[in-house]
């Protein structure tokens, strides 16, 4: 319960910028509840909450940020928290819909544009910069390829808005991407925020999935996020992504736990099944690996963005 609420206040906060403004110039508490429409006592409780996550102080009626709060704000990170918070909310809402109606079933359904958008944001604003940071460096051929090669190719599996082919566009100008959507009315949604990002020329959104694919397309890298794949389709796309990597190539896999005994690896595996997807931990990723006859495994821990940890594949 005291999750949902400290997960509603960020939001709404970092939504209406008050975090920002209040690490621009602080706030008192009287200022903070008149700024979210509320009175000064929901000011001095909200500041309270945001004093236990250590991102304000509190001395008498006076609000200072954190270096908590300041480094996330110069992180780059805070779009990616805003959108994480805000796809969490629907995502939530949605699983407790169905559930309470007995209606749940497994596998990727979003309900609406704002759910896909949101999902698209959290897409965008995280795992480009997580990209750059923390797997480009692994391999100096594939940030030649990509910085410097001719004609580099990125597959973008089931790309729903677009988000992170866009990210990835705009972070890579040689680039061209390839995304694969099954749902038609989402696909159409990827081809209208690429022409609005002016990266259409350089972005194919196809309708179906990634067998209709030729092989020997000739990708650099290609973006299997498996916790939305289930078992048996998963197999599949590994199989075919190898036949679509170019030499050198890489499969990127996000999806991995690192303890299915904690609680966040298991809450992690129910929304994966929910979404119909599979769960792997770093042992079942190098069987699957050797399985299909990828050269190596590069498990790269993951320590900010979502729950999961990211595999690269080579092919």
């Amino acid at each position: 319960m005291s999750a949902v609420w400290r997960s509603s206040l960020l939001e709404g906060a970092l939504a209406g910028e008050v975090l920002v403004e209040l690490a621009a110039a602080g706030s008192t508490t009287a200022d903070l509840g008149t700024r979210a429409g509320g009175d000064p006592q929901l000011g001095a409780e909200m500041a309270a909450v945001l004093q236990d996550l250590g991102l304000v102080e509190v001395e008498s009626d006076s609000v200072r940020p954190t270096s908590d709060l300041e480094d996330l704000l110069g992180s780059g990170q805070l779009g990616f928290v805003r959108a994480r918070l805000t796809a969490n909310r629907l995502q939530a809402a949605q699983f407790a819909r169905q559930l309470s109606t007995g209606e749940l079933r497994s596998g990727w359904l979003p309900p609406d544009s704002e759910y896909v958008r949101s999902q698209a944001e959290l897409s965008g604003t995280g795992l480009v910069g997580f990209f750059e940071r923390h797997l480009l460096t692994r391999s100096p051929a594939l940030r030649s390829a990509l910085r410097e090669g001719a004609s580099p190719r990125f597959l973008d599996v089931g790309c729903g808005a677009g988000e992170l082919s866009i990210q990835m566009l705009k972070t890579f100008p040689r680039l061209a991407a390839v995304g694969v959507e099954r749902v038609g009315w989402i696909a159409e949604l990827a081809r209208e925020r690429a022409r609005a990002a002016g990266v259409e020329q350089r972005f194919t959104v196809l309708d179906g999935d990634v067998v209709d694919l030729d092989p020997g397309a000739g990708f650099d890298l290609v973006w299997l996020p498996h916790a939305f794949v289930g078992p048996g389709a998963l197999h599949d796309l590994l199989r075919r992504s190898l036949s679509l990597l170019a030499p050198g190539g890489v499969v990127w896999l996000f999806g991995v736990v690192r303890t299915p005994s904690t609680e966040r690896d298991r809450l992690a595996r129910m929304r994966s099944a929910w979404w119909g997807g599979t769960v792997l931990s770093t042992a079942d990723v190098s069987a699957l690996a050797d399985e299909h006859g990828f050269s190596s495994v590069d498990h790269v821990p993951n320590r900010s963005i979502g729950e999961f940890d990211h595999v690269l594949l080579w092919r």
